[in-house]
């Protein structure tokens, strides 16, 4: 359950520090992608490539260049899309319509050759994730998921969580960092560890920090607890008054304006995403341009109202 913890905080740091960590990008990517292949629960998989997905939001040009440097690109995307139908809540289902988006937006000589020869099947899965977001808004209307959220941490422990990462960077500590998640009783070796080495830490944690150390482990132990109980069957429950900043992004709106952007600049991306279209998925299309239009007096209407 840690290791969907850690996978989650990556998220909020990527979508509520846009533009500000792209030196975090590389370590989030990698801690992601290592994770999705040896993930044993539903959960673990679906948060593990999330991050992914997130780095892409984040900055689809690094998170590509990154990719392609580790070889990782054919891999992944097709564990993504071959894996699409676990992302059910609407979280899932907007993060990757609005991550697609950013990446239909880069030019066309600038995507790799392996993705440029699925675009057209990145448009049907953007029509998928569509046809599933109806029921994903019935059972939670509002829409939020992610458990950790800026509004729930202050300025001092955000700069401590930033930095702790950072010191975690290389790919043993990584390493070591995930392999907390395997044995309970090696969690308290490392925290022993940690305070026994009263020269290198006794200026680092102070007390604030220790308290927030014990609370994590309160935290992970609780989720353990709950995880046990349970069972990975409600690992895929939305979690209610939590908020992200996708939460203020329509994805209708966002993906008929990224449509309507490629068409008119960079036509090689149209062409590619559509021409593996159905007569039944490009009347699709059309519909979800027509749901654009609706949302985008809906908001005009709500914000008139909230003017008045």
């Amino acid at each position: 359950m840690e290791k969907a913890s850690a996978c989650q905080l990556s998220e909020v740091f990527l979508l509520n520090l846009p533009g500000a960590i792209d030196q975090l990008v590389p370590a989030f990517l990698e801690l992601g992608y290592n994770l999705i292949a040896d993930a044993e629960t539903t959960l673990l998989k679906v948060c593990a490539q999330e991050v992914v997905i997130n780095t892409i939001y984040y900055n689809p040009r690094l998170a590509i260049q990154i990719l392609e440097s580790k070889g990782w690109t054919s891999n992944f995307f097709t564990t993504w899309f071959q894996n699409i139908d676990s992302f059910t809540r609407v979280h899932d289902l907007k993060l990757c319509i609005l991550a697609l988006c950013k990446l239909f937006q880069l030019p066309f000589e600038e995507i790799p050759p392996v993705i440029q020869a699925g675009y057209h099947q990145a448009m049907v899965i953007i029509v998928k994730l569509f046809q599933a977001l109806p029921a994903a808004y019935e059972c939670n209307p509002s829409s939020t998921f992610v458990p950790y959220s800026l509004t729930f941490l202050d300025e001092p422990l955000l700069l401590f969580s930033v930095l702790f990462f950072l010191s975690c960077t290389d790919r043993k500590k990584l390493e070591d960092l995930e392999d907390e998640d395997d044995d309970e009783e090696d969690d308290e070796e490392i925290f022993e560890e940690v305070e026994g080495e009263e020269n290198a830490d006794e200026d680092v944690f102070n007390e604030e920090d220790e308290a927030y150390m014990n609370m994590l482990r309160e935290k992970a132990q609780k989720e353990r607890e709950e995880e046990d109980f349970f069972g990975d069957d409600l690992d895929l429950e939305e979690e209610l008054e939590q908020t992200t900043p996708l939460d203020d992004v329509n994805e209708y709106i966002a993906f008929q304006e990224t449509l309507r952007g490629v068409q008119a600049s960079n036509p090689a991306t149209f062409a590619a995403l559509t021409k593996g279209l159905n007569q039944t998925q490009g009347q699709f299309l059309h519909q979800l341009s027509s749901m654009a239009d609706q949302k985008r007096i809906e908001l005009q209407q709500q914000q008139q109202q909230q003017q008045q």
